[in-house]
């Protein structure tokens, strides 16, 4: 996926906008000259972590290569809030017989740990016996989590209910029955997106194609605890012919259209409540991949030929594009999201050695990378490697308030401290505050893309016909003025040069 050559526009009148369209000026021809990304200047020296926590004082027996390999879902880590983490790991040893156990259930057991920082005591501990080896955390933000055993989902919230001494205390999450395929949590923690198959025709991870995907989505409220449960409110449904990462949040979702088949995508926000927002459009020569980091800013995975380079594009809600960088040759990034601050954090797993013009000696052909980015200006504030790779990518996470950093790193846990908001980021979060779109009610319609996409053709086709019909004329009212369209020939004479005739033709033609 690769990003076209335009340069961010700086937003009128804001002095945050001012000193990010200086810094790229600035380092443009240098990053341009050397083939760099933008921001690999920015953040150069790391202050040390605040926390270092060996796993192996945690209990932690270590990473099978062969299920590093696949891709399986073996170690996270979760700030529960800026002072506890949430680590899972898989244990080794014999795993209980369950009566009644499917004997294609790949069984195993998984440790959750309440860990307290900075100290890196550990408040609770608690075992989960899972059916296979996918992913089976997500972190549902405000501490709380969602948990999967197979096709049956649990929401926990380990802090709020560490005081009545049942921190891991599950509840039951109610959905539709189905073998789960795919679970999206919203980047406000505000929608979860569920899709299932039927069982009849599908087994987890091993879906026959065309079997159909039903995507359910819930609102998602309470603190966790027995005065305040976790409840998911339905709000909609839709059948795919397969899984959809489709970008949305409680107000509404993004979507992407290119009409013309020319590398020019149009972009547009579809609200809930309220009317089509639209956005800056995107160059790509592939289907851009989106992704939703705030209310109103949102990511852009896209690429310019077959090469395979994917170039992260970030733009707002007020029509710019504000800056772009260079992910060289990627899988799907990760992301770890703090709204409220206007940060993220980014994994990606690349299969090749750096592309950075200072590669470091971590490098390897199979290399992890996290990055910190204050969005609006992509300021780069931190950048780590991790270790071991893990594809899935829940080896990091940026807490809510965008001030920390968790990583595993060389057999350990890292918290790293972020910079403060200056006064600039402020001014930049009041401003964008001003194009949020209404606040989402009532059920998700995602008719709208098919009638948007549609109507957008029509338009299109219609521009298309008034640019041709203005075109001809202009080349018509051209060729006059330059007499390229012939002038009438004068009819053959007899008369001499400079001979009049004496009876002019005066009869009807």
């Amino acid at each position: 996926m690769y990003a076209g050559s335009s340069m961010p526009v700086p937003l009128p009148k804001r002095q945050s906008s001012d000193r990010a369209w200086l810094r790229l000026l600035c380092i443009l021809p240098l990053a341009g000259a050397l083939g760099a990304p933008l921001t690999a200047f920015a953040g150069a020296r790391q202050a040390p972590p605040e926390v270092h926590l060996p796993l192996e004082d945690l209990g932690f027996p270590g990473i099978s290569s062969t299920f590093l390999s696949v891709g399986a879902s073996l170690l996270t880590v979760h700030f529960v809030d800026s002072e506890h983490l949430l680590v899972t790991f898989s244990l080794r040893g014999l795993v209980p017989r369950l009566e009644g156990d499917p004997p294609d259930h790949d069984d195993r057991m998984v440790a959750g740990l309440l860990v307290e920082l900075p100290s890196g005591k550990v408040l609770a501990r608690t075992e989960w016996h899972l059916h296979d080896h996918g992913r089976y955390l997500w972190n549902l933000g405000g501490g709380r989590f969602l948990l999967r055993e197979g096709n049956v989902l649990w929401t926990l919230a380990p802090v709020a209910n560490l005081q009545s001494g049942q921190p891991f205390a599950r509840t039951s999450f109610l959905h539709r029955h189905g073998s789960l395929e795919a679970l999206i949590v919203s980047p406000d923690s505000k929608l979860i997106t569920v899709e299932t198959r039927s069982l009849s025709s599908s087994n987890l991870g091993d879906s026959p194609l065309g079997s159909p995907v039903t995507l359910d989505f819930y609102r998602i409220s309470g603190a966790g605890t027995e005065s305040s449960p976790i409840v998911g409110t339905p709000a909609g449904s839709v059948r795919a012919a397969s899984e959809i990462n489709l970008p949305i949040n409680a107000d509404g979702y993004l979507r992407s259209v290119d009409t013309l088949n020319n590398g020019k995508w149009s972009v547009a926000f579809e609200p809930v409540n309220g009317k089509t927002i639209k956005l800056a459009p995107i160059d790509s020569s592939c289907p851009p991949g989106l992704n939703l980091v705030s209310p109103t800013q949102f990511l852009a995975m896209s690429c310019r030929g077959g090469t395979g380079r994917v170039t992260m594009m970030a733009f707002d809600f007020n029509l710019h594009e504000m800056w772009e960088e260079p992910l060289g040759f990627v899988g799907q990034p990760a992301f770890s999201l703090a709204p409220v601050v206007g940060r993220f954090a980014v994994s990606r797993v690349n299969s090749s050695s750096s592309t950075d013009i200072l590669p470091s000696e971590e490098d390897t052909p199979m290399s992890q990378e996290v990055r910190v980015y204050q969005t609006q200006t992509g300021d780069l504030l931190l950048k780590l490697s991790c270790s071991p790779v893990i594809r899935t990518s829940e080896n990091f996470d940026l807490s809510a308030d965008g001030m920390r950093v968790v990583v595993v790193r060389n057999g350990a846990i890292e918290v790293y401290r972020l910079p403060e908001l200056t006064a600039a980021d402020r001014a930049d979060l009041a401003e964008l505050q001003k194009a949020a779109p209404p606040p989402g009610s009532g059920s998700i319609n995602l008719g709208a893309i098919a009638e948007a996409e549609s109507k957008e053709v029509d338009e299109r086709a219609a521009s298309v016909r008034a640019e041709l019909t203005v075109s001809t004329a202009a080349t018509a009212r051209g060729s006059e003025a330059v007499g390229d369209t012939p002038t009438p020939r004068k009819p053959p004479t007899l008369l001499n040069p400079g001979e009049k005739a004496e009876f002019q033709d005066k009869s009807p033609r």
